[in-house]
């Protein structure tokens, strides 16, 4: 059974069925458990990265999600900023080679609820506020 809280993000009731791949991943997510998820496509991946990002934003956190390419960021940020999408009232940061990072641009990295974001700008950008808050 879906609890409540996860089915939030993706619209799904909470008597929705799962694949084997996300009830396995619920244990993880109710336990506070880092997790990675290496599954073939189409095996429900988001739907886990959006339980995962509700459960972390509905606790009063925010939300990084990390995808392998720009156009794969980009594609969730369109997604998740349609106005149907629960997701579009969140306050969200789009990483990607494309953008400068400025200091507007970190700014709204602070205060965003969700970061989309490549793995190669995530580590850059972190090295980077990393050195811009140090004492």
């Amino acid at each position: 059974m879906l609890p409540k809280e996860l089915a939030w993000p993706i619209g799904l009731p909470a008597s929705a069925e799962l694949n084997p791949l996300q009830k396995e991943a619920i244990h993880y997510i109710e336990e506070d458990c880092n997790l990675i998820i290496s599954a073939p496509t189409g095996s429900g991946k988001t739907s886990v990265a959006e339980m995962v990002i509700s459960h972390t934003i509905m606790r009063g956190d925010r939300a990084i999600y990390v995808a392998p390419m720009k156009a794969l960021v980009e594609e969730r940020a369109r997604e998740w900023e349609e106005p149907s999408h629960p997701y579009s009232s969140l306050s969200t940061c789009i990483l990607t080679g494309d953008y400068e990072i400025s200091d507007k641009k970190l700014e709204e990295l602070r205060l965003s609820h969700l970061v989309i974001t490549t793995p190669e700008m995530l580590s850059s950008n972190l090295r980077r506020l990393s050195e811009k808050t140090a004492p």
